[in-house]
């Protein structure tokens, strides 16, 4: 049997961030700057405090196969983050919905506790 998971890509799955750069006393700048210089794109990393409309974000992507969303931030960044995909996956904007990873930034991560990360 084939193995498609490298298919198209070479391996690689993109991946969409939001960062909050308000976040746990304003470690998200630090994340931003570090997640910038590595994929070193305004469109695939957001600052969500920087663009009028995250969403958009979103929607502009959502047509990219296999991709991810990697949410930095608190409690608050991440329930946002995920309304916006509810809300593109409702207007039938996005071929898939994709995973979500969580890089918790918030001061009191109470989603991250309970999930037992920390």
């Amino acid at each position: 049997a084939k193995d498609h998971s490298r298919a198209s890509g070479g391996g690689r799955t993109p991946v969409l961030i939001f960062v909050n750069v308000r976040s746990g006393g304003r470690q998200g700048e630090y994340v931003l700057r570090a997640l910038r210089s590595i994929f070193r794109n305004d469109h695939q990393v957001v600052d969500m405090s920087a663009v009028r409309d995250p969403i958009q974000a979103l929607v502009n992507f959502s047509k990219v196969p296999r991709f991810r969303v990697l949410c930095c931030g608190g409690d608050g960044t991440v329930a946002s983050v995920l309304c916006m995909l509810d809300e593109v996956a409702a207007r039938q904007q996005l071929l898939y919905k994709p995973p979500v990873g969580i890089l918790p930034l918030g001061t009191g991560n109470d989603l991250a506790r309970v999930l037992g990360w920390g």
